[in-house]
């Protein structure tokens, strides 16, 4: 609720969790930073009823506070992972904060269907406090919307509704307002909402020194952004197959039976202090007619020897034609170099696999 509340007034706060954050309802970050052992759900009584927890990125950042493993479940019989873990377009952030070996074996959800915009509201809601606001489908499956009152304490009325997360899916929305008009039992009152689609373009951004393991298919749709440390894709689809990689100080790994990523843009200086941007581990071929396509991005400073794009440790099978559209032949050259990819001189480039 303290996150909810703030929504996008405040961009540099920072919270401090430093065993977890447990929550029974919804975890909102628009801005900026969570830190924190990890975050999870507890289990009802009732086993085989857990509490439905979403956490909403809208950005801002969570950044890691102990060594435990898992960033989204925490030790224990009676937790579990949030229902979903969703990136709107204002993007997320994980911070490893020099940890080792964290995971994030929660999928890490793009906006889908629709998604509230705005809640209107007209005369005068007479108040002791400003009201609970909770969304709901009438109609179908939506889920993870959120809103808070802008209450003023001096005429104690309402003075607007701000959606902090516009949630997913939803079909027919409605606010539902629990009022206080005393002291005592509040009344309720209803508002359909305003939908909107969704944009899944929201980005995903490792940042920080240490390193970061995607156990899950991930669905985001906007960039992975390597800010530092090394993240590692540790299952097919861990990088969904239209995100492009922006390598800007990170690496990146995977191990054989990952299929790699097809986008690439490449910070050529910070990749140049960590060695091959992308490293694959195992064998790695190339479909019969696949065209490696490199264009430059942005320049982003020249460097004096050239940098590794792509290294492949075990065999490397089919490689593919390159093609270099929009590039001076007498300045650019991309070349092979065993089972290593090389451009120089060293400039940002965009590398697009088909």
């Amino acid at each position: 609720q303290i996150l909810q509340r703030l929504g996008r007034d405040v961009r540099n706060l920072r919270l401090f969790f430093l065993l977890c954050v447990l929550c029974h309802h919804d975890l909102v970050l628009n801005g900026g930073m969570l830190t924190t052992g990890g975050i999870c759900q507890r289990k009802n009584a009732d086993a085989t009823a857990d509490n439905r927890m979403f956490v909403s990125f809208d950005g801002g950042t969570i950044r890691k506070a102990d060594a435990t493993a898992s960033l989204f479940t925490y030790h224990g019989v009676n937790y579990t992972n949030p229902t979903h873990v969703v990136i709107h377009k204002g993007g997320a952030t994980i911070d490893t904060n020099g940890k080792k070996n964290i995971i994030v074996n929660s999928v890490l959800e793009g906006a889908t269907g629709k998604g509230v915009k705005s809640i209107s509201f007209s005369g005068s809601w007479p108040c002791v406090a400003p009201p609970v606001v909770e969304i709901v489908d009438a109609e179908g499956s939506g889920y993870g919307a959120a809103a808070v009152v802008d209450f003023d304490a001096g005429s104690r009325e309402i003075v607007g509704i701000r959606v902090v997360s516009p949630g997913c899916n939803y079909t027919k929305a409605v606010a539902k307002f629990y009022i206080y008009n005393s002291y005592v039992r509040p009344t309720e009152s209803a508002i359909d909402c305003e939908l909107a689609d969704n944009e899944n373009t929201g980005a995903f951004t490792k940042a920080g020194e240490g390193d970061l393991a995607l156990q899950m298919p991930n669905t985001y749709g906007g960039d992975t952004i390597l800010a530092g440390g090394e993240l590692k894709a540790a299952v097919l689809g861990a990088i969904p197959t239209n995100s492009t990689v922006v390598f800007a100080g990170g690496k990146l790994t995977c191990t054989e039976g990952v299929s790699m990523p097809l986008n690439y843009a490449v910070d050529a200086v910070a990749a140049q202090e960590r060695g091959a941007a992308f490293e694959y581990s195992g064998d790695l071929t190339f479909p019969d007619g696949a065209i490696l396509t490199v264009r430059r991005a942005e320049e982003l400073g020249e460097l004096q020897k050239p940098m590794p794009l792509l290294r492949v440790s075990g065999t490397l099978g089919g490689k593919p034609e390159i093609v270099c559209p929009g590039l001076d032949a007498s300045k650019y050259k991309v070349t092979w170099h065993g089972n290593t990819l090389k451009v120089s001189p060293n400039l940002g480039m965009l590398l697009i696999v088909r």
